[in-house]
């Protein structure tokens, strides 16, 4: 194309040039210089491969996936029957009766015409005294024959080593009980470390003790002894 237009332009000139005188002709021939080609604009992409991904190890606080295992099917248990529970037997009843009551060793302070014979001490919870009684004999005479009357005294024996009185009653009937009672001696129940000997404020406490026992009769007979005894619960 720029071909064309030069040889154009040259032959303008050369008309012009006929009709006119003739002068000097200058052709000043100016080239343009083409536009610089392009260079062509090129996105180069690296693919830049992403970093691995990494499984951190489990922490306290990120325990480790649990291995998940087979789902078991739970069957309810086959029910028991209801089979009753045996209680525990029920706590014996205190004795009341006295022919097992152990026969105490009795120191003899005097008297004359009359048989004493004394039981009891302490059994388990529980203490009793009884005293079998005859004048002028128990040989084949029943207990309490022509006896008047029976005394007991209680006392406690002190760290000082002397008697030191808590108790006391009397009797005129057979059986001869210390603390009562008619046919049968009744048993004190000691189990309360606060119980207190009957009619008194004085504490049965752990501790020896002396039991004095005196007996009176018919024609002037007496007996007059004592017996040691403990209370430990």
């Amino acid at each position: 194309m720029r071909h064309a237009i030069g040889l154009a332009i040259l032959g303008v000139l050369l008309l012009v040039g006929a009709c006119a005188p003739p002068q000097p002709v200058v052709i000043v021939v100016t080239a343009t210089p083409p536009p610089p080609t392009a260079t062509p604009f090129v996105i180069i992409i690296t693919a830049t491969p992403a970093p691995a991904t990494e499984t951190p190890p489990p922490t306290a606080t990120q325990p480790a996936a649990a291995t998940a295992l087979p789902t078991q099917t739970l069957v309810p248990p086959t029910a028991t029957p209801n089979i009753p529970t045996k209680a525990p037997p029920p706590p014996p009843p205190p004795p009341t009766a006295t022919p097992f009551l152990p026969q105490l060793a009795v120191f003899d302070q005097g008297g004359g015409n009359m048989d004493v014979y004394l039981f009891g001490g302490q059994t388990g919870k529980f203490l009793n005294f009884r005293a079998v009684a005859c004048a002028p004999n128990c040989n084949n005479r029943p207990d309490g024959r022509d006896v008047n009357n029976v005394y007991f005294t209680v006392f406690r024996r002190t760290p000082q080593n002397t008697l030191q009185w808590v108790f006391d009653s009397e009797e005129q009937n057979a059986p001869f009980c210390i603390f009562g009672g008619s046919n049968q001696c009744p048993y004190l129940n000691i189990s309360d470390p606060n119980v207190k000997w009957p009619g008194t404020n004085t504490v049965i406490a752990n501790g020896d003790y002396v039991l004095r026992v005196e007996a009176n009769g018919k024609n002037n007979a007496t007996w007059n002894g004592r017996a040691n005894f403990k209370v430990n619960r």
